[in-house]
């Protein structure tokens, strides 16, 4: 070692000797009234204090004493340190207190030959605390080292060699077990403030130490291999400060430099390391610019993660809470973010995306109380929570909420994995033919084996574990759902657990049309996984068909509270194809039950994109709000499908057979009907129609409902009505029930349109032809009652209140809106021959009618006598006689006047004014009708 000169060193001693017995001699002069003993004490004291300075200055006044100092001050610091210190050049002087100076330091040497310390420094100034000198040991109230380098080596069982570091301790089992390495990671952090707060109890080498642009090194020999050397990085331009209360035992760390591991661009990093007065260090890591590729291995793992690219500013801090738990919060931003899926192929990009999170860590658990990314308008919320010991097998539960993505973005992933995951091949069916969407959230949650977690994100699994709960909510989303057809602005929430989905609050807008709001649950949905192509896609898009409103116009109840005639429709239906059921229908066996505001459909079985199908769907058709939930339980594919027709129909979308059963009402005689249907373009076509009559009678029928028009519907029929019995019929055409008896049959065909605001037959054109035989005519005739006391001279009918009758006919001849009746008549004691013009065009509807009335009697003496009455009266010579009326006016109130024997006549005949009542029901319907 170099000395300076004695003499130099000589009179710094003696400048410190003065110094001392100035004060010395101070002290006592201020302590000249005190207690006796004190002062004795004091001179004692303050007269070692001279001595030790005598012996100090001559022992530095020579060679000897200078080395003996020296070698006192590498002692006296590889006690503070721990370890072996060499110095290459000593100064002590007065600066402040009792400086000293070293230069050329280094410390624990390194077993190895040839290889540097672990600590070495060009300068060390050391600052002597005079209290700690004056009992006899030498402690360091402030130490500064000037561009230190330490160089800690790790090596291959875990110590740190030459260096005062306990080694990282195994566990006690450590090889008895599984535990990850991600639980030695927390335990590590768990036990941070332990070996932190008896690190900083053992050695205390200053107050207050700084380090000034020092270099640290860190060489791993843990992980080195036969194929590569161990893994190294270094630390650069390294300051820091480090100050400890000596009264609080308060602590303050203040630590900055520069990353370096010689294959990533530097960047700088921050550390922060407090301790108030209570025994729990608070820890704070700042690292700035981090480039993403630097984090590549760490995320090595992740086999879905092709490529990383951006800037990472994050922050971390541990603590400590007096209960015990160890809280992590870590905070961050991420500039120009890049993430490439694997894949996909698919490339992630954000400007900015902002990074938090909060773990708590206690011996049973480690729990992520929240973490949150957001980047671009896009954000992701996580919880969990973990089972410690980690093991593979512990169980973990993980919750996230992802907000804000792009529809097409997440089926485009999962076309990329759907030959590996059958869970992506059931996003992909579900999310076939999307060509837009946004979706506002994602929410999943499950709780798995933590090996199961780890197989997902490497790629070795990409089933979901059992009981996750996947759900969201979207909007905006545009689906092609048929060749030219879209299902737009489709909105809703929708939940996914093992096989089941749930669909809620779904709204969409069809052809311009809102939808009824949809609720669905589908069981086994992933059975739709194992269909092919063909049986999921719809060849053709039906045209609208508006018109359906207006025919559930026609047909409903005009009491809302009351029961549709129809109780039940069975349904056999062969095909369906129609966008707005999104996948074809085949073989579907469905019971239909009409509500009063709705539908009951009831599935029974059948095949809905190629797999099985049951369930039950509940239409309401509230006109505010109309709705639709439906339970449907998906299945296996059918063995053998119903084959398609070879030469099908090319606007045909739909065909099938049906049975209905109707409730009996008084004005609809139905009990049950069949037939078969057809679906072709805007047409509902119905074939071999059979309505079977609730005591006799059948109708056979066919018709076509066209449906292009929304105010109105095609209307296009042909039947034959055989064995009937008037008295239930007779009210189906709106005549009173009480009008008549008998049979009755009928044929006709009409053609037209029918609205709902307008009569039944004001567009109609056609003809029927209707027949009754052996019945009665319930009702009182005066006219017939007073030509009878004319002839005769009494009354036949006196006593009845009824009429028989052996037939009534007649043809009706429709003509848009105008009906025309030109041979009706009644054969029996009474005949009845009437000619009419009836206009449904007009309010009220109006009538033109010749009526005949002819009665069948033996001819009498006083009619013999009457030439003038047989020639008015045709027929009397036979027996027959009778006159005419002439009918003209509104149909619901006549005018009804006799033609040739006005005289003979005091009142309008009932038997007159039925008829065109019941006309009036059937081309007049008022509103209280029903």
């Amino acid at each position: 070692m170099r000395v300076h000169g004695c003499a130099t060193q000589w009179n710094r001693a003696l400048g410190v000797r003065r110094r001392l017995q100035a004060g010395a001699l101070l002290a006592l002069t201020r302590n000249n009234g005190g207690i006796r003993v004190r002062r004795s004490w004091l001179r004692l004291f303050w007269l070692t204090v001279v001595l030790v300075g005598a012996v100090a200055g001559y022992l530095v006044s020579s060679g000897l004493g200078t080395r003996l100092l020296d070698r006192e001050i590498e002692i006296q610091l590889s006690r503070l340190l721990e370890g072996p210190v060499e110095i290459g050049e000593v100064d002590v002087r007065w600066e402040n207190g009792v400086l000293v100076e070293a230069r050329d330091v280094s410390a624990y040497p390194s077993p190895t030959p040839g290889a540097p310390p672990a600590l070495r420094a060009r300068r060390v100034l050391a600052w002597v605390d005079l209290v700690a000198l004056l009992i006899g040991r030498l402690e360091l109230s402030t130490l500064i080292l000037e561009g230190p380098h330490v160089r800690i080596v790790k090596g291959e069982d875990g110590s740190f060699v030459g260096l005062p570091l306990l080694p990282i301790s195994p566990y006690p089992d450590e090889g008895l077990d599984d535990r990850s390495e991600m639980e030695q990671i927390f335990a590590r952090l768990a036990a941070l403030d332990l070996s932190a707060s008896a690190f900083a109890d053992r050695i205390r080498a200053a107050d207050r130490i700084e380090v000034l642009d020092g270099t640290l090194s860190w060489v791993d020999g843990s992980n080195a291999n036969a194929g590569s050397g161990p893994r190294s990085l270094r630390i650069e331009l390294f300051n820091g400060l480090a100050v400890r209360n000596w009264l609080s035992d308060a602590i303050a760390v203040e630590w900055s430099g520069v990353f370096v591991d010689g294959e990533h661009v530097p960047f700088p990093f921050e550390v922060d390391i407090r301790r108030d007065e209570g025994k729990h260090f608070v820890w704070s890591l700042e690292l700035s610019r981090i480039p993403l590729a630097a984090a590549e291995t760490p995320l090595a793992f992740v086999e879905g993660i092709e490529g990383l690219a951006g800037t990472l500013d994050v922050r971390l801090r541990l603590e400590t809470e007096p209960a015990g738990l160890h809280r992590v919060s870590i905070s961050g931003r991420v500039e120009d973010a890049q993430i490439t899926l694997r894949r996909s192929r698919t490339r992630l990009e954000h400007d900015l995306v902002e990074v938090s999170a909060e773990l708590v860590i206690d011996p049973y658990e480690v729990q992520l109380i929240s973490a949150h990314l957001e980047g671009d308008g896009s954000g992701v919320d996580l919880k969990g929570a973990i089972q410690r010991p980690i093991r593979p097998a512990s169980p973990t539960r993980i919750e996230s909420r992802t907000q804000s993505l792009r529809l097409e973005d997440v089926a485009s992933y999962a076309r990329s994995l759907e030959t590996e995951s059958k869970t992506a091949l059931t996003i992909v069916r579900l999310t076939e033919r999307v060509q837009s969407g946004h979706i506002r959230t994602i929410e999943a949650a499950g709780t798995a084996p933590l090996e199961r977690w780890q197989a997902l994100a490497d790629g070795r699994a990409l089933e979901l574990p059992t009981g996750f709960v996947l759900s969201g909510a979207f909007d905006e989303v545009t689906v092609a759902s048929g060749p030219n057809d879209q299902l737009e602005k489709l909105a809703g929430e929708v939940e996914w657990a093992g096989d089941q989905l749930i669909f809620r609050n779904g709204n969409a807008i069809f052809r311009g049309r809102p939808l009824p709001q949809i609720n669905a649950v589908i069981n086994g949905v992933s059975h739709l996984v194992r269909t092919n192509a063909s049986a999921r896609k719809i060849a053709l898009s039906p045209p609208a068909t508006p018109g359906i409103r207006a025919l559930s116009e026609i047909i409903k109840p005009r009491n809302p509270n009351a029961l549709p005639p129809i109780k039940a429709i069975a349904l056999a239906i062969d095909r369906l194809e129609h966008p707005i059921f999104r996948w074809p229908l085949r073989g579907l066996r469905v019971l239909v039950e009409p509500l009063r505001r709705g539908l009951e459909i009831n599935i029974r079985e059948g095949s809905w994109g190629g797999a099985a199908v049951s369930g039950e769907i509940v239409w309401f058709n509230d006109p505010v709000a109309p709705s639709v939930s439906a339970t449907l339980t998906l299945g296996p594919p059918p063995e053998v499908e119903e084959p398609t027709p070879s030469a099908p129909v090319a606007d045909r979308w739909g065909s099938g057979r049906f049975e209905m059963e109707f409730r009996p009402r008084r004005w609809l005689p139905f009990e049950k009907g069949s037939g078969r249907f057809r679906l072709e373009g805007p047409n509902l076509i119905g074939d071999d129609l059979k309505i079977e009559l609730a005591h006799q009678g059948t109708i056979a029928a066919r018709m076509t409902l066209e449906l292009t028009a929304a105010d109105s519907i095609g209307f296009d029929t042909s039947f034959a009505l055989t064995d009937g019995r008037l008295a239930e019929v007779g009210p189906f055409v709106a005549l009173p029930a009480d009008l008549a008896t008998g049979a009755i049959g009928a044929t006709g065909s009409l053609v037209g349109r029918v609205r709902p605001d307008k009569p039944f037959a004001a567009e109609l054109d056609g003809r029927v032809r209707a027949e009754a035989s052996g019945g009665r005519v319930y009702t009182n005739l005066p006219l017939m009652l007073r030509l009878a006391k004319a002839t005769e001279g009494f009354n036949p009918f006196a006593d009845q209140g009824d009429l028989q009758y052996e037939t009534m006919t007649g043809s009706f001849e429709f003509s848009h809106g105008k009906v025309s009746v030109a041979d009706f008549e009644i054969e029996g004691p009474l005949r009845v021959f009437a000619r009419a013009n009836i206009d449904t065009n007009e309010r009220p509807s109006t009538i033109r009618a010749v009526v005949g009335i002819f009665l069948f009697r033996q001819p009498s003496q006083i009619l013999e006598s009457l030439p003038v009455l047989r020639f008015f009266l045709p027929g009397s010579e036979r027996g027959l006689i009778g006159t005419y009326f002439e009918v003209d006016g509104a149909i619901s109130e006549p005018n009804v006047e006799a033609l040739p024997l006005q005289s003979l006549m005091t009142g309008v005949p009932s038997a007159i004014k039925a008829p065109f009542k019941a006309l009036r029901f059937l081309f007049d319907r008022t509103v209280g009708d029903s």
